[in-house]
């Protein structure tokens, strides 16, 4: 580094020298500087010195340097205070510090008041994913089954700056880049490092295996053609060579092949070590593509998922993120490293057993390296396979799944006691919700984060978390497997009665806190919710700023707290509330603003008091004006208008007067600048409606009289030269198209018109003949036509202009109406509505005082002689009225100045700081609907999965051999782990036995009632449920009442018989779909070919059948199920293996007491049994 540009950068950074270590970092940056100052404007770069040049640049990277110090400091502060608020947390009333730490992790059921970092980011993202609702719900086109590829061309286009003319892809890009944009910054806040890039307009995925396949050439070949070049500056300013940009592309697929992009978890980069978390996805790209043409020709060729699942992952991805460093700091692993140390010594001083501490802090890194994704699959295509294997049992054995649900009401309607919501408004809503109808309505609910999920349609209720993943036949077959079980649980409608389930269910709970927020403070809620919301993640603090939120109302009229309602809380009220310096300030300007409302309301009365003088004024006129009643000349009706014009502007008086007491009546209500701003820019819009329906009232008149004009004066002239001689007549030829009625002329060709008729008119001037006279008359008529076309042609336009006008308002509000918070649009109409009264008012003011007041009316001059002291009386009411008008705009002003103060003493620090605690309390606050959600509609979280998985890696075969074994256990399990920790969570063991109790009554009837639907479903009779002769026959039934009741239908008929209606056992439940599938796969084989070897009948072409079929998709959905079994499978059956059927339908009889009201075929269906069920 040369001495001068070591001096350049020194006296930027206020140094008076750099040590050799410092010049060799900052000599790197000052090259990457210099190209980035030159991509900004290149041929400026290029005119300047090299001086210059280093001085910019040395100017650059001392900025860039104090403001990376800067922010490495604040990064540090932020991480000392999260630190010790985590380790304050530790110490907890009824938790030891380890299972502190394990409740930071994953969520859990016991009401200890800690939220997981897992239920934030997961509100995180439910957040954002709410925002693009009008994206997930398009996308995947009018049947909901195939993406929309074209709608993706066009958001791809639109992101890159394309204009597609598709007004939804532009509505759908752009909240897409406000989204992401708002992640960026909030990622930013808690000390991340994403730069904004003036030309990004997607995330970007890079598929490892298909980068590999094509080799170097091929990829640097290809990557070559679709990158934008002039994105690569060298430091003077000049671009790269072609050699040189092959160089870097080669050097970028090294780095791509080698790195192995496709071994992180979708969607997130790989970082080892202790790395900051703050530090990711601020590398600089490689590939700056050309346009979204070069995008999409990229993704088509390397890319590493579809487009929804790029989007996803990105937003997943960044809120996993956010939440770590919201909750844990810069470094998330160390952190919780120092968490866990902390914990374990904590409950070792306590006395605590090391084992048990030991096991939890192991279950705790177990989750964290889950969440964190650092548990990669080690081979993806066991992977793969694994996960199409558990999607094709999805698709084949779930589809009665939605019967089974029906049990999900025991746990709404006993999480709902909880939290004093009447179950029938859950109820309801979840009714409400399934109308095909109400649209709108699951919009709404899916726009404030509810049910994203099935928005999607995933399956994280049935099967496994992730549905894509690399290239190759694995992923083919995976994401074709996936696609299918998608849609069976769409089609079964699983996913519409799971969805409206939470929705109904989190709908109330959002509209009991939108209700009790609006007039309770903290102190003043029951001691039940407010323990409630403590032990369920809801504080003191929070509660405060949701009281300033403004709920969103739904169509039914509730009101409902919501995240989006906390986000659009303004700066002002928000730090008021949670500031000191800002409270102090806000009440100073409070009282200003007192003040001059006092001020306004005592005007207000005293203009509305001398309403008696005005109508004493108003009598009188009254009765001058029937001296005129019998008077029809001229100069009495005109005297007669010139009293009636006094009377309108006292009338117009009268009327502005209340309009303004109005406006500063409804002032005083309003709370925040915002707000104020909203209403005061309504009155000015109401103002110009008013002059804009005015304006077009009288040009339209105008345009009307010009018309009549016009065709009058083309009617004489027509006539007129019809009477010439035709020598004459031939003169006028050339204005045969000005002469036509309905020609339409542009501004250019009545010019042309005007200037050959002012050219004729000259040579005639001298002329003194008859004939010469004859033309001179038409010429000067047709000029006046000339004239009156051209006064059509500026109204009609100014008649257009009004209409273009009335168009942009138009837009205007519907921009306010999707970009402003409701109580603002609210104010916005209100203001309006009074700007048009008041418009209309003033206006009419302003022309009877024009009239008033005309110098040369001779009625006015009567008037004023005739009834001077009367005439003296209105101009003395108009003068104080106008002196009121004075004071009240000038009070305005004043407000709008101390409202500006306000404003602008609110600094960018105090900024962020409300910012920061809209991001937290929102998140707070989502997180505890999801988590309270979670209890409602029971699903797998990250908790359950961990548990299920036993601690094997994903990717290896004993993970995916456990996977395929306990496939469809997680459900019964979260239900079991869920409820039985919040009912252990209960001092009193009564509250503890009745909790339990409770469920299980309510889950066991429900399970009472999906048993019977089940066995209708399927062509049976109800079950025996109540049997005076055979007692058995009830205790049987409330057996598998009470185990469908936990989910695990097929356990019931076990527990029974020994066996299910299909042959299986204890021990094919034990060991799961994959341990029943390996058993007969070796039946048909090796016990077959064992069976034939030793001369015995083998059954292989049944066993086979009942394999293939039973791996059918959609072969068991609930309502065609006894159909397809009856029309199509039995019959297959009765050919394959006769007389086996018949021999299980009897051992059903006997062994479970199962009988048919569906015969063998569709002519034999009887009524079902129903008398059966009560014996």
């Amino acid at each position: 580094m040369k001495d001068q540009c070591k001096a350049a950068v020194a006296k930027a950074l206020g140094k008076n020298s750099l040590n050799q270590q410092e010049a060799t970092d900052i000599e790197n940056r000052i090259k990457d500087a210099m190209k980035s100052v030159a991509r900004k404007d290149i041929n400026e770069w290029r005119n300047l010195s090299y001086t210059e040049k280093l001085t910019k640049a040395g100017e650059f990277v001392a900025q860039d340097i104090q403001d990376q110090l800067k922010r490495k400091h604040a990064i540090a502060a932020r991480d000392i205070l999260t630190q010790n608020k985590n380790l304050a947390a530790l110490d907890h009333p009824t938790l030891s510090a380890s299972e502190v730490v394990d409740r930071m992790v994953a969520p859990h059921g016991d009401m200890s008041g800690v939220q997981s970092i897992d239920s934030k980011a997961r509100a995180t993202a439910s957040i954002y994913r709410g925002e693009l609702v009008d994206f997930y719900t398009n996308i995947k086109g009018g049947t909901g089954v195939f993406t929309d590829k074209e709608l993706v061309q066009k958001i791809v286009r639109e992101r890159f700056n394309d204009n597609t003319g598709d007004p939804l892809a532009k509505q759908i890009s752009d909240k897409m880049g406000e989204v992401f944009e708002g992640m960026r910054q909030r990622f930013n806040r808690s000390g991340g490092d994403i730069g904004k890039l003036d030309d990004w307009g997607l995330p970007q995925t890079h598929d490892l295996a298909k980068i590999v396949k094509a080799g170097k050439e091929a990829w640097v070949n290809k990557a070559e053609q679709l990158i934008d070049t002039s994105k690569y500056v060298h430091e003077d300013g000049s671009f790269y060579s072609q050699q040189q940009i092959r160089e870097l592309l080669e050097y970028s697929y090294d780095t791509l092949s080698s790195n192995g992009a496709n071994k992180t978890e979708v969607g997130r980069q790989s970082f080892g070590g202790n790395s900051k978390v703050t530090s990711r996805h601020s590398e600089s790209r490689v590939l700056h593509f050309k346009d979204a043409d070069a995008w999409l020709d990229y993704q088509a060729d390397f890319g590493g998922m579809p487009f929804v699942d790029l989007v996803e992952a990105h937003i997943n991805g960044l809120s996993k993120d956010i939440a770590l460093v919201e909750n844990l700091g810069s470094n998330p692993k160390s952190a919780m490293r120092i968490l866990m140390d902390a914990a374990e010594n904590k409950d070792w001083l306590k006395g605590m057993d090391a084992a048990t501490t030991g096991k939890s802090r192991k279950r705790a890194q177990t989750m964290f390296d889950e969440f964190s994704g650092q548990n990669t699959p080690q081979s993806e295509v066991l992977a793969n396979l694994g996960l199409a294997y558990r999607s094709m049992n999805v698709a084949s054995m779930l589809g009665g799944t939605t019967l089974s649900s029906i049990t999900d009401q025991a746990m709404i309607k006993k999480t709902a006691s909880i939290h004093g919501i009447a179950y029938r408004k859950t109820f309801g809503e979840l009714i409400s919700q399934l109308n095909p109808k109400n649209k709108e309505d699951r919009e709404l609910a899916h726009s404030l984060g509810l049910a994203t999920e099935e928005m999607l349609g995933s399956l994280t209720r049935w099967s496994d978390d992730g549905l894509t993943s690399v290239s190759g036949k694995s992923q083919k077959l995976a994401r074709v497997s996936s696609a299918v079980a998608s849609q069976v649980m769409r089609i079964s409608g699983l996913n519409a009665l799971t969805a409206a389930s939470k929705v109904g269910f989190t709908k109330m709970l959002m509209e009991k806190y939108g209700r009790l927020s609006r007039d309770k403070a903290w102190s003043d809620l029951n001691e039940m919710d407010r323990e409630l919301m403590t032990k369920t993640g809801l504080s003191e603090r929070a509660w405060e700023v949701m009281r300033l939120a403004d709920p969103v109302v739904d169509r039914k009229g509730n009101q409902l707290m919501s995240a989006r309602s906390i986000y659009e809380i303004p700066d002002d009220k928000l730090l008021t509330a949670m500031d000191k310096d800002v409270n102090q300030l806000v009440n100073g300007i409070n009282d200003q603003i007192k003040e001059l409302n006092d001020r306004n309301a005592l005007d207000d009365q005293r203009i509305m008091n001398r309403e008696q003088k005005v109508d004493d004024v108003k009598r009188t006129l009254s009765q001058r004006l029937l001296d005129y009643a019998n008077r029809k000349d001229s100069q009495a009706q005109a005297e007669k208008q010139a009293l009636q014009d006094r009377m309108d502007l006292l009338d117009a008086q009268k009327e502005a007067a209340a309009a303004q007491a109005d406006m500063n009546a409804y002032i005083r209500t309003i709370e925040n600048q915002e707000d104020l701003k909203g209403f005061v820019d309504g009155i000015t819009q109401g103002k110009t409606i008013d002059n804009l329906i005015d304006k077009a009232k009288k040009l339209g008149r105008t345009l009307e009289s010009l018309d009549n004009k016009v065709e009058l004066k083309t009617t004489k002239l027509n006539e007129m030269i019809k009477g010439f001689e035709k020598e004459i007549q031939g003169k006028f030829t050339d204005f045969n198209d000005l002469l036509g009625k309905r020609q339409k002329f542009s501004k250019e060709k009545l010019a042309a018109y005007e200037d050959s008729l002012s050219e004729r008119l000259n040579r005639y001037a001298t002329r003194r003949d008859v004939k010469a006279q004859r033309e001179f008359e038409a010429l000067n008529e047709l000029k006046e036509l000339v004239s009156l076309k051209q006064q059509q042609l500026e109204t009609d336009f100014e008649i257009k202009k009004a209409v273009e006008q009335t168009r942009i308002k138009g837009k205007t509000d519907k921009r306010i109406d999707s970009s402003v918070a409701w109580n603002t649009r609210r104010n916005y109409k209100s203001g309006e509505d009074l700007g048009r009264r008041l418009g209309n008012a003033e206006r009419r003011m302003t022309e009877m005082r024009a009239k008033m007041r005309a110098a040369d009316s001779s009625a006015n001059k009567s008037i004023n002689q005739k009834f001077k002291d009367l005439d003296k009386r209105v101009n003395a009411l108009d003068d104080e009225f106008i002196e009121y008008q004075a004071k009240v705009a000038e009070r305005q002003t004043k407000r709008q100045y101390v409202m500006d103060k306000l404003a602008n003493s609110i600094d960018g620090e105090k900024k962020l700081l409300a910012q920061k605690i809209r991001d937290e309390v929102a998140t707070q606050f989502q997180a505890h609907l999801l988590d309270e959600q979670g209890m409602a509609v029971v699903e797998a979280g990250l908790r359950e999965r961990t548990w299920m998985s036993a601690g094997q890696k994903k990717g290896t075969a004993m993970g995916e051999i456990l996977k395929g074994m306990l496939q469809f256990k997680s459900f019964p399990a979260a239900f079991l782990m869920r409820h039985g920790s919040r009912a252990m969570s209960f001092e009193k063991g009564t509250s503890k036995a009745a909790y339990g109790a409770s469920i299980f009554t309510m889950t066991t009837l429900l399970g009472a009632l999906v048993v019977q639907l089940k066995e209708l479903a399927n062509g049976n009779d109800p079950q025996t449920m109540w049997d005076e002769d055979d007692p058995q026959k009830s205790i049987n039934f409330l057996t598998r009442s009470a185990v469908q009741g936990g989910g695990l239908s097929i356990l019931g008929d076990i527990l029974v018989a020994g066996t299910d209606t299909s042959g299986r056992s204890a021990t094919d439940f034990m060991v799961g779909p994959l341990g029943s599938d390996a058993k007969a796969v070796l039946g048909l084989t090796v016990g077959n070919f064992t069976q034939y070897y030793e001369g015995k009948d083998t059954n292989a072409a049944n066993e086979a059948f009942k394999l293939l079929k039973g791996k059918i998709p959609a072969q068991n959905l609930w309502y065609t199920k006894a159909a397809a079994n009856r029309m199509i499978f039995d019959e297959m059956q009765d050919i394959v293996a006769p007389g086996y059927r018949e021999k299980l339908l009897r051992k059903a009889e006997r062994d479970q007491d199962r009988t048919r009201f569906w015969g063998d075929d569709i002519g034999d269906i009887q009524a079902p049994d129903f008398e059966k069920m009560m014996q």
